[in-house]
């Protein structure tokens, strides 16, 4: 894996309402199950971290492809 993670503020979170940024009941759901570590392991095993530029964690990778999947983005 190339790096954690970490929540990173945006222009926007000083304007914002917070209430936006609550995840309802299933993305809490999935976000429980994606912060499983032993869950991400083998997809991390496969990552290899000194191949081409650095790229997207594997946990922040797998929450958009359920994103996508989930609402049906291209």
């Amino acid at each position: 894996m190339r790096g954690q993670s970490t929540r990173q503020l945006s222009f926007g979170d000083e304007f914002v309402d917070p209430s936006l940024y609550e995840l309802d009941d299933e993305l809490k759901a999935v976000d429980q199950i994606l912060c499983d570590r032993a869950l991400l392991k083998p997809l991390e095993e496969v990552w290899d971290p000194t191949m081409g530029r650095p790229g997207t964690p594997v946990d922040v990778y797998v929450r958009m492809l359920f994103l996508k999947f989930r609402y049906g983005l291209s």
